[in-house]
């Protein structure tokens, strides 16, 4: 499946120190356990990069209203002081 999706034209997104330092604002903000820093190195990964679009079907951490406006709300702070 995941070669289907790089043939297709996927682009892939490395771990960079600026989605980390973002991973690191949404521990500090407890948007989420530490147990679920995968779902949120996702977050980081797509805003670091900008993509338009985040498609998820994890409706637990990443498809809910209130924990998208954390996040934003994080994001926003965070590109205040340095730009994403």
């Amino acid at each position: 499946m995941h070669a289907e999706l790089i043939d297709g034209g996927a682009e892939l997104l490395a771990v960079s120190t600026e989605s980390m330092g973002l991973l690191n604002k949404y521990l500090e903000n407890k948007i989420l356990g530490p147990r679920f820093q995968n779902d949120m190195l996702h977050i980081a990964l797509a805003t670091i990069a900008n993509v338009d679009v985040l498609v998820s079907w994890n409706f637990r951490h990443i498809v809910r209203l209130d924990k998208i406006r954390l996040f934003n709300s994080v994001t926003i702070d965070v590109a205040r002081v340095i730009p994403l």
